[in-house]
């Protein structure tokens, strides 16, 4: 199984593998744990992501708020 850790740089959140490298960039304010390769993170405050532990991100559709 892949072992990840999450890392801070700043007030900035990313992923790391056991060797150290960098899976996820630190671009993100918070992560969930990763449950069956996958964990939710925030960037920005508003925009939502899918972070795989292969390294792949996927944004989240979000709705556009109406005035």
């Amino acid at each position: 199984s892949n072992s990840l850790a999450h890392v801070r740089s700043g007030d900035k959140w990313g992923v790391i593998n056991k060797n150290g490298d960098l899976v996820h960039s630190c671009d993100y304010d918070s992560i969930t744990q990763f449950e069956s390769g996958v964990a939710l993170a925030v960037k920005d405050n508003v925009m939502k992501f899918y972070l795989y532990s292969d390294g792949r991100s996927q944004e989240l559709s979000t709705v556009p708020e109406t005035g």
